[in-house]
């Protein structure tokens, strides 16, 4: 978006054909699959305003507005029927300032004409293995082709005016909170402790927000990552990826959630970050609870078999 402003208002001028029926049609409007409003349809023709507010967390860097209308003639939500709807062109989408860039979806709306892509000379000795990983990066920070100047530093004392996406090369006077030790990636937080360490796994590469003006993209070790899809980029100021795209998004500014998991990584980490702790620790003790009566009723019915067997030997004798 133009002056880094990025979608924070929606509002929605809706008419629909007259209708009879004690249940109103109802319109839900959602941005990228998130439900951002829903509301009752007038029903004698005249036009319906919604109003939503979009928070950043719904935007991404190409975003959809879906719009869906159910009606139904009875008080049935399994029931629905056809109904005439129109969005006015007087409906509009309202812009506003980014604010504090800590994300990457709020750090997107800043990528203009003006930003700059950072590209270190030794990518152009192998184009056919570092620029479709430049692309596919690009692509999913929603850099349009051409939209933004290229530089290739010579030293390492280059300096970033204003939005970029560096590859490789540091801007000077910015720190990173990243550490490449060969091939192992060590994550630090703001206090410099270790939230992540890749020791033991593959090939990966990591993108992150630097100092709120832009986005650094190292690789692991000496051979280039082959990104094989296209990325995308919204939660946390750091993504951590591999070859099949983003594998783990790091938000180190929240000490209240150090990391988001992906469908691959889901357990118990899993189940204590969704569900929170007391509940899976009440669901162990609970089982722990169960299971000790269980074992206390076997072994109080095998002492009454051995009880009920000694008395009848000697009743025989």
């Amino acid at each position: 978006m133009p002056n880094g402003e990025r979608p924070n208002a929606l509002q929605l001028n809706i008419v629909s054909a007259h209708r009879t029926g004690d249940v109103p049609a109802v319109v839900s409007v959602f941005m990228n699959d998130f439900l951002l409003t829903a509301k009752d349809l007038r029903s004698d023709g005249e036009i319906t305003a919604v109003n939503a507010f979009v928070p950043l967390y719904t935007l991404k860097s190409n975003n959809v507005v879906r719009i869906e209308v159910f009606d139904s003639d009875k008080k049935s939500c399994f029931s629905s029927q056809a109904l005439p709807v129109q969005v006015l062109p007087s409906s509009y989408l309202g812009l506003g300032g980014a604010g504090d860039v800590q994300e990457f979806f709020s750090f997107l709306p800043l990528l203009t004409s003006d930003s700059t892509v950072i590209i270190p000379p030794e990518y152009l000795q192998h184009p056919g293995e570092s620029l479709p990983t430049v692309s596919r990066v690009l692509q999913g920070l929603g850099m349009s082709a051409g939209g933004y100047k290229i530089e290739l530093p010579s030293s390492g004392d280059f300096v970033a005016h204003g939005p970029f996406v560096s590859f490789e090369v540091l801007p000077k006077g910015l720190s990173s909170l990243v550490e490449t030790r060969l091939d192992q990636l060590v994550v630090r937080d703001k206090s410099r402790a270790v939230v992540f360490d890749s020791k033991g796994l593959g090939s990966l590469a990591v993108a992150q927000i630097i100092a709120g003006q832009g986005v650094l993209v190292s690789r692991v070790g000496k051979d280039a990552l082959d990104l094989q899809v296209p990325l995308e980029f919204s939660a946390g100021n750091l993504a951590i990826m591999d070859g099949q795209g983003v594998k783990l998004t790091l938000n180190t500014h929240d000490p209240q959630q150090e990391f988001s998991l992906n469908e691959s990584g889901r357990g118990l980490a899993y189940m204590v970050e969704r569900y929170h702790v007391p509940f899976v620790i009440a669901a162990i003790v609970l089982l722990i609870a169960l299971l000790l009566f269980v074992i206390r009723a076997v072994l109080k019915e095998r002492h009454r078999r051995m009880a009920r067997r000694s008395g009848d030997r000697h009743t025989t004798s």
